[in-house]
């Protein structure tokens, strides 16, 4: 079974509020280029504009794209690679209600530039690895070993087909 990861509302602006931050030194830097006097700023301007833009483009390569499972494993898309979890490692994977999310805080990880992805921790789950794109759907698998992990498919049947499957 194959699920998308639908970026929600809150990703979406937050990712569009980056780039439209990182426009404005790269805008900066290029205006800078016909007017030479002006050298120190212009290197200013580039070089904030290029770590920007190196930082989103790290986000954009660790973010989910889809997520699937077959009869071994569960594998989470992410254009830096796959995260590959053998469905025999997974204890549960249940249905994650948002208000579960409240007071979550990240710990390591990005909160809204492309997704929600990394180690957060939360007061009533503990700490938690997320590859998500949204906060709604949410899925909580918990491995045999106690790790937790919270995914954000689109098909709303993924964790009984999850769960099914284990």
């Amino acid at each position: 079974m194959k699920s998308k990861a639908r970026k929600d509302t809150t990703v979406n602006v937050i990712t569009a509020l980056y780039f439209a931050i990182v426009a404005v030194p790269a805008g900066l830097a290029l205006r800078g280029l016909t007017s030479p006097e002006n050298e120190s700023l212009w290197v200013a301007n580039s070089g904030v504009a290029l770590l920007l833009g190196v930082i989103g483009f790290i986000c954009w390569l660790l973010a989910p794209r889809s997520y699937e499972f077959d009869k071994t494993k569960l594998t989470i898309n992410r254009p830096a690679g796959k995260i590959i979890i053998p469905l025999n490692s997974i204890g549960s994977a249940d249905e994650l209600p948002r208000e579960e999310l409240a007071g979550m805080i990240r710990t390591f990880g990005v909160g809204g530039l492309f997704g929600y992805y990394g180690a957060f921790w939360a007061p009533r789950i503990g700490h938690v690895r997320m590859h998500a794109t949204c906060t709604k759907g949410l899925v909580l698998i918990v491995t045999t070993t106690g790790k937790k992990i919270i995914i954000s498919p689109d098909d709303g049947s993924f964790a009984a087909g999850l769960r099914a499957a284990l």
